[in-house]
This record gives C-alpha cells, structure tokens and sequence, in this order.
C-alpha cells in the first residue's frame, strides 16, 4: 500500500532559486526540503507578554537531532583543526549515514551563525599543558639525514615523538594533513614545512596508518 503524501506550494523568489540552483543543482529540491525540515527540529520562539522573541537567523539545532549531529561534528572540526571546511564536515556527516544536502545546507547554517558571534576565523587553540606539542615533529624531521629525501612514519612513531595521540581529525580527514603555506589556521602544518618537508601521502588508520615527508626542494 502506498503512503499518500499531501504536499503544498511554496512560492520563492526568483533571485534566491537561482542562487540554490547555483550551489545545489538537481539537488535543489532535496537542500530545499531538508532546509524546511530544520524549521520543526529547532526550538520554537518563546512569547513573553504577548510578543514574540526574536531568535537568531541561524539557531542551533536540538541536540540529538540529524541537524544537530552536523553542527556537533563541525564544532569537532573547527575545535580540532581551527578550520571546519564543508568538504570535512560533509565526509564525516555521510560517514554517519547523514544525508549530503543536509549535511551541507546545516554546515552553511553553522558557518553563518559563527560568523554572526565572531566575524574573526576561529584559530586553533595553543596545546594545554600535558597535551602534545608538534614542536617535537619539527625537531625531529630537522634531524632527518639531509641526503634522505623523504622519511615515512607509522602514527605509532609519531605518537611517541609527541608524547600522545593525535586529534581524531588527524586519523580520518586528509584536510588535516593539507600543506598550507598560511599555517595559522592549520598549526600543525608549521611543523614539517618549518622543517624543509611536506605531506607526499598518508594512510589514514589510527592502527597502521603512515605518513610519509617528503623533502622540499
């Protein structure tokens, strides 16, 4: 027996389809729906004397909700790594069976929303006292034999270097090992290329996974 779906018109503005089509395509019907679907997953506004209060453009969404599951994994991210990109956020959603158009229409949402709290990029935080310390991987890539052009590493090698495990992000999202030249939002990245080497590959396993350097000519 068919379920039967009753479905109503929605009319909006020329500009702002031609804008969705741009970012979605034929997805668009599918951003659209689950951009609707946020609106019964998000707290309702809360009267107060008769009037309604005005919430932000972009609320948080409940947690424990789908939409809030992408919002908790790209603050993971941008905690982790200082820069939450979509493509991260969007691996790590569908790799929790989360739809893709809902993954990157919430991203947006949250990418909004913490530019309406901070205009400035979030910047990865300096490690806390106890935690690892990258400046040891820049030291010991410095010691590399200047003849060797390049040197691989297990994670298990470089979590001795450090003295601890790597964030998450490191053994699952190849943005983690990007080699950028502007490193202040990417701090890990300052200590190979300070060293005179940069990311050739990488497999991603937290149990056998390597990294192999290769030297910057």
């Amino acid at each position: 027996m068919t379920e039967h779906l009753e479905t109503v018109a929605i009319t909006i503005p020329a500009a702002l389809y031609a804008e969705i089509y741009a970012n979605y395509g034929d997805a668009s019907s599918q951003a659209i729906t689950g951009c609707l679907s946020h609106l019964v997953e998000t707290e309702s506004p809360i009267r107060q004397g008769g009037e309604e209060t005005r919430s932000p453009e972009y609320p948080r969404p409940k947690p424990g909700t789908i939409t809030g599951r992408v919002w908790s994994i790209a603050d993971q991210l941008a905690s982790e790594t200082g820069a939450a990109t979509r493509d991260a956020v969007v691996a790590s959603a569908l790799s929790q069976g989360i739809n893709v158009n809902t993954a990157s229409t919430q991203y947006s949402h949250w990418k909004k929303s913490r530019t309406q709290i901070d205009r400035k990029p979030a910047r990865m935080a300096e490690p806390a006292r106890g935690q690892i310390n990258m400046a040891a991987l820049e030291r010991h890539l410095s010691s590399v034999a200047s003849e060797l052009a390049e040197h691989t590493m297990t994670f298990a090698d470089l979590e001795r270097i450090l003295g601890g495990p790597l964030p998450d992000s490191a053994y699952t999202f190849r943005q983690w090992w990007a080699n950028q030249a502007n490193s202040d939002y990417r701090r890990q990245a300052r200590s190979w290329l300070d060293a005179g080497f940069e990311i050739g590959s990488v497999k991603l396993d937290r149990a056998t996974g390597w990294i192999r350097f290769r030297r910057v000519k």
